[in-house]
């Protein structure tokens, strides 16, 4: 049997996207052994109100882009120069959304690619995620019919998804983007983890696979 694990993020935040390298090693080493499901925590939802309430006192936009960037050059990634500068993203949101309609509309994989492509384009090459006009761009450069996508967001169904995905963030407490659940919210991986503690914790799991927790 296939190891679950719940995988949070927001697109906009660093650490998931210093984090893509470790879990594209965690699906190398261990395809047939995890099923990996892709959920959102919305940390990015309203940019200015967390600007406002969390680094107002620190620099703003200024004092998070020179967070942003020693982040990233802990792990030796670049960042574009504009972001946080010119390229400011008001949310988050619209990226998930066209997310989870890759999801309806094709499968976890899409889903994945998708939100790879928006972190580059905002970390790489400077675009502003929250602007639709921008990601119905990016869905073309996917080589899909923008088309294919509004039918799920149109319909409710993307959305739908994603209050799903809200509603499970505050049943396991999730704190913040990148977290890691496993063994039904028994584990939870949160932050900057190194690739050596979730393959620790999985090999546990893996080793445990047939038990099942029964103290109490």
């Amino acid at each position: 049997m296939k190891i679950k694990i719940d995988y949070f993020t927001d697109v906009l935040c660093v650490w998931a996207y210093i984090n893509e390298r470790r879990i594209a090693e965690l699906n190398q080493d261990y395809l047939k052994q995890i099923n990996l499901s892709h959920h959102y925590v919305e940390i990015f939802a309203s940019v200015a109100d967390k600007m406002a309430s969390q680094w107002q006192a620190k620099g703003g936009y200024g004092g998070f882009r020179e967070h942003v960037v020693q982040a990233a050059e802990q792990f030796q990634l670049s960042v574009h120069s504009s972001i946080w500068q010119t390229c400011k993203p008001t949310s988050s949101a619209p990226a998930h959304l066209y997310g989870k309609a890759f999801q309806i509309v094709f499968d976890d994989n899409a889903e994945l690619k998708w939100l790879s492509a928006v972190r580059q384009a905002f970390f790489i090459d400077g675009r502003d995620i929250s602007q639709v006009a921008v990601l119905d761009e990016m869905v073309n450069e996917q080589g899909v019919e923008s088309g294919q996508i509004k039918v799920a967001i149109d319909s409710g169904a993307a959305i739908a998804a994603l209050m799903l995905d809200r509603k499970t963030c505050e049943s396991w407490k999730i704190k913040g983007s990148p977290s890691l659940v496993m063994n039904q919210g028994r584990q939870i991986l949160f932050g900057n983890v190194g690739y050596g503690i979730i393959r620790a914790n999985i090999e546990e799991l893996r080793q445990n696979n047939s038990s099942k927790a029964s103290w109490c």
